[in-house]
């Protein structure tokens, strides 16, 4: 009777581990074949409070790196044809290099998976858009 008590806190144990990490990996940015910088991923987790997300197309204007102890905090004004969001997101320092974000970022077409809380944009994903010719 006592093997079965520990088989089952055991199994008890291992299911609620499992379902602590609910797989989020961390961020890593994505490159194509010739070496360019072509998304950023897994910025930050997916979050049951998000009141809104949404997938927007648009240019990156005014970004801006905080470096702190640990992690450093983006932000960029995203411009989506007139109207402007005020979207960022925080990574550990070794996480993704901050040339490979600059170079996908700076000055240029992108789309943003972000989701809306407490009045911040807080991006999910970004990857590099084709500007049409």
């Amino acid at each position: 009777m006592n093997g079965s008590y520990q088989y089952v806190a055991m199994f008890l144990a291992a299911a609620l581990l499992s379902m602590s990490s609910p797989g989020q990996s961390r961020p890593y940015a994505k490159f194509d074949r010739s070496g360019e910088i072509i998304g950023l991923f897994n910025l930050s987790e997916k979050r049951s409070d998000c009141r809104e997300r949404r997938s927007m197309t648009g240019s990156v204007r005014s970004l801006r790196f905080d470096d702190h102890e640990m992690d450093v905090a983006v932000s960029f004004i995203f411009d989506i044809g007139g109207k402007r969001r005020f979207v960022e997101f925080t990574m550990q320092r070794e996480a993704i290099p901050k040339a490979d974000v600059e170079s996908l970022l700076a000055n240029k077409s992108a789309r943003v998976t972000a989701c809306l809380n407490s009045g911040k944009w807080l991006a999910e994903e970004i990857t590099k858009q084709e500007r049409s010719k």
